[in-house]
């Protein structure tokens, strides 16, 4: 069985969408690993799934405020085994996912934080928990500016000597690579909602990562794609 180019640990899930303005509630297929199934398949990528058998169950508030997520029920995700791929994507819902598991994994790993930040602010945590011999297997990590604040200074100092990628909504994104820092304006799009964004810009990363290992041009790649994604929406 040829080795994947991409191996995607996520979930996905019913999202209920809740819009306080103008007070419309709409029920559509979601979560992480349905974006980043529709970003791999429009970029042509090879890839394959590990997730739960059941969907995740989300509501999602959306007002002038922001976004707002609410897990209402997601199953775990169990990893027999180690795995090979080129890459790896993780990124999930909750905490559905083990990260003391990515020592079997066998190839570049990125991750995404959003749904450990998200179990943080439930368990009314402050800060995520990852041992060093844990934290230093992340390729590429994805945070946006706001989950910064759940990651201790010597994690994310740590992680800018590889990969580092903040996303910044409205004011676009900068990466951290080798030491060195990207910044990637945003071309403003007005939309309704920017659900799936995240997870498309990680996915598109990592896809073009893999293929021209310069993590500029990637994030260069990353930012032009998800503009015309959210145009699209």
């Amino acid at each position: 069985m040829p080795m994947p180019k991409i191996t995607v640990i996520s979930t996905f899930a019913q999202d209920k969408i809740i819009y306080k303005e103008p007070g419309k509630t709409i029920t559509r297929k979601g979560g992480p690993a349905f974006w980043i199934d529709k970003t791999l398949k429009d970029l042509k990528v090879d890839f394959d799934f590990i997730c739960p058998r059941k969907q995740a169950k989300v509501e999602v508030v959306v007002s002038k405020k922001g976004e707002t997520g609410f897990v209402k029920s997601v199953d775990k995700i169990n990893l027999t085994g180690k795995r090979t791929a080129r890459a790896f994507i993780i990124s999930t819902v909750a905490d559905e996912f083990d990260l003391t598991n990515l020592t079997k994994l066998n190839g570049l790993i990125a991750l995404d934080i959003q749904g450990y930040a998200r179990d943080i602010k439930v368990q009314k945590k402050t800060k995520l928990q990852i041992a060093p011999d844990t934290y230093q297997l992340i390729s590429i990590l994805k945070v946006t500016k706001e989950e910064l604040k759940f990651l201790d200074k010597e994690f994310t100092d740590n992680q800018k000597k590889r990969i580092l990628i903040i996303t910044k909504g409205e004011q676009g994104a900068e990466i951290f690579s080798g030491g060195k820092r990207y910044v990637f304006p945003a071309r403003k799009t007005k939309v309704k909602d920017t659900i799936g964004a995240g997870d498309v810009f990680l996915t598109a990363f990592v896809a073009e990562f893999i293929k021209i290992k310069d993590a500029q041009k990637a994030g260069k790649f990353a930012i032009g794609y998800v503009e015309q994604f959210l145009a699209d929406k």
